[in-house]
């Protein structure tokens, strides 16, 4: 799961979280970030957004990620 999160102790929390329940959690702090992770990493299945980042909103994070990753699930 790709948690991206421009405020790093709720990025932080929601990853341990996440890992708590036995998943795996990535963290990203911007869209651009986040983009270069779903790039490059096949595993991840689901991506769990902040709306208001900063450059790139979370609006735009969830198209450009959807026209990359069909299949993608959003949270």
């Amino acid at each position: 799961m790709l948690v991206v999160e421009d405020e790093p102790l709720i990025r932080m929390a929601t990853i341990a979280f996440i890992e708590e329940i036995g998943l795996v959690g990535t963290g990203a702090a911007n869209g651009e970030q986040a983009m270069s992770i779903l790039r490059n990493d096949s595993d991840i299945g689901v991506l769990l957004t902040d709306l208001g980042l900063p450059g790139m909103t979370g609006y735009e994070l969830i198209e450009e990620a959807l026209r990359l990753k069909p299949d993608l699930k959003l949270s």
